[in-house]
């Protein structure tokens, strides 16, 4: 009787054992799947918890040195272009109201016009100075109030944008 109980128990035991394996062996080949392997052997690409968050309140602007954050709440109105010259990687920053196209803020990595203004460090572990150029805004007389209201918060949010900058 013991003997009876003792084996169904091993044999209880190794069937969640199994089932755990499985379970593991499955997730790990979805996650491979869709691109978020965290081994050498995956896709190259690691899962990003940060990218995970559901409570966050930015949107990512990945560049070569690392990734800035732009608000949440004004990401659908926001344009960016990025360009390179060297080793510097600047980032313009524009709002695009009623297909107005309307110059903000140029961020630069590694340099740039404007003044010093951050930091960022970037997958490397290279810590670079963030160079801001504040751009004076065109007439936005064609827009109405909560458009122009828009405008400037989005200008405003380059706080937002060096202040969650690593």
């Amino acid at each position: 009787m013991k003997r009876t109980r003792l084996v169904l128990l091993s044999l209880l035991l190794c069937a969640i054992l199994i089932g755990c394996f499985i379970c593991y062996a499955c997730n790990k080949n979805t996650d491979s799947m869709n691109g978020k392997a965290d081994s050498p052997g995956g896709t190259g690409q690691v899962n990003d918890p940060e990218l995970d968050d559901p409570d966050r309140d930015w949107e990512p602007i990945e560049t070569k040195y690392g990734r800035l954050k732009y608000p949440d709440d004004l990401f659908e109105f926001l344009e960016t272009e990025q360009t390179e010259d060297g080793n510097v990687v600047k980032v313009l920053f524009r709002a695009v109201i009623n297909e107005k196209k309307i110059d903000l803020f140029e961020i630069g990595i590694n340099g740039g016009e404007g003044e010093p203004a951050g930091k960022l460090t970037g997958s490397d572990g290279v810590e670079r100075t963030l160079y801001l150029r504040f751009i004076e805004l065109d007439d936005l007389s064609d827009l109405t109030e909560g458009e122009r209201d828009r405008v400037y918060a989005m200008q405003e949010s380059l706080n937002f944008v060096l202040d969650h900058s690593k």
